[in-house]
């Protein structure tokens, strides 16, 4: 297989570590909550929180909503899970489901923001990429504002060629017409590039010459 001209990279869980353990990342959230949960215990809840959420991703209709009309949606969801405890405080105050709820759900985004970095070794690898002459496209899910503010916090955009992101596309991965487009914008035809997945050994796979991930556009 030739060497490739261009290489086609995701920013989530490639260049950036990102929502790789949600068990870990809502326990942590409900963990700061504890106190508006009263005698129920953060395990029980997290358990319940965490099934919703996972059900609710399960088909790629939730996980676009999720990715786009995030806000919203995550309030939905830890709300059913809330009404489905049948969390109530106690006469005259706020059920849980309503108030409470709309704040665990708001902390995810902000939790995630945090917790966020530049993987190891990712900025060495884009300036190796970049210097061996490739030309580098960005093409990642989710919604313009977020996915713009990360490339900015990191410093990434300069790196790109092209970025595309689905929001501001109007589809995304695994959309064949997300790849081709960004592929046209780049100048390269689909048997001309590669794609640089979310996988152990990538980067060495490029160093030796071999494809981290065989090129299918559609």
């Amino acid at each position: 297989m030739r060497p490739p001209r261009t290489l086609l990279l995701d920013l989530d869980d490639t260049l950036l570590t990102a929502y790789r353990q949600p068990e870990r990342t809502w326990a942590a959230i409900i963990a700061e909550h504890a106190d508006a949960l009263g005698e129920h215990s953060t395990r029980w809840v997290t358990a319940e929180v965490l099934d919703r959420v996972l059900s609710f991703l399960s088909d790629e209709e939730g996980r676009k909503l999720w990715r786009l009309e995030g806000d919203a949606t995550r309030r939905r969801v830890v709300r059913s899970a809330f009404h489905r405890l049948n969390l109530a405080r106690p006469a005259g105050s706020a059920p849980l489901h309503g108030v409470d709820a709309d704040r665990i759900a708001d902390r995810f985004e902000t939790y995630l923001e945090e917790a966020i970095t530049l993987k190891p070794g990712a900025r060495a690898m884009l300036e190796e990429l970049r210097a061996r002459g490739l030309r580098l496209g960005l093409l990642t899910n989710g919604s313009g504002a977020r996915q713009r503010a990360k490339l900015a916090r990191f410093g990434l955009a300069p790196f790109f060629g092209a970025i595309q992101i689905e929001e501001e596309a109007g589809f995304g991965k695994p959309d064949p017409r997300a790849y081709l487009r960004l592929l046209a914008r780049l100048d390269t035809a689909p048997g001309d590039a590669w794609k640089l997945a979310a996988m152990p050994g990538c980067w060495a796979t490029i160093r030796s010459g071999t494809s981290p991930h065989p090129p299918r556009w559609g």
